[in-house]
């Protein structure tokens, strides 16, 4: 999504918990600002963005979690600004110890509409 809105003019920055994914995302796409950081916590002033995508992120935050991530997303939104946000729709908790035909250990958290 980065990519898709720097090609349009947008200035973006990408932020992901995992510092592998960032290291990747840099290697793809040069000129866009990669961080590591926690959408728990995120380590950007109030206000900072004018939007922000989040494409099946906050899968992976346990429910209990999950109001903190949308009042961190709403501190660090501009006044007016937009969140797009991306889930997996269903109930429970779906683990995986496979993917892609890699090992693994994920928690998807799924969210009724």
């Amino acid at each position: 999504m980065a990519r898709y809105l720097a090609e349009r003019g947008v200035k973006v920055c990408g932020i992901d918990l995992s510092p592998a994914m960032v290291e990747r995302a840099q290697q793809l796409n040069p000129g866009i600002e990669f961080t590591q950081g926690n959408m728990l916590a995120l380590d950007v002033k109030d206000e900072a963005f004018a939007g922000i995508v989040a494409f099946y992120s906050i899968i992976h935050i346990p429910r209990e979690q999950v109001v903190i991530a949308l009042r961190e997303f709403k501190r660090v939104l501009r006044h007016g600004g937009w969140l797009l946000l991306a889930f997996h729709i269903g109930e429970g908790v779906k683990h995986l110890d496979e993917w892609w035909g890699y090992a693994v250990s994920v928690d998807t958290f799924l969210f009724t509409s």
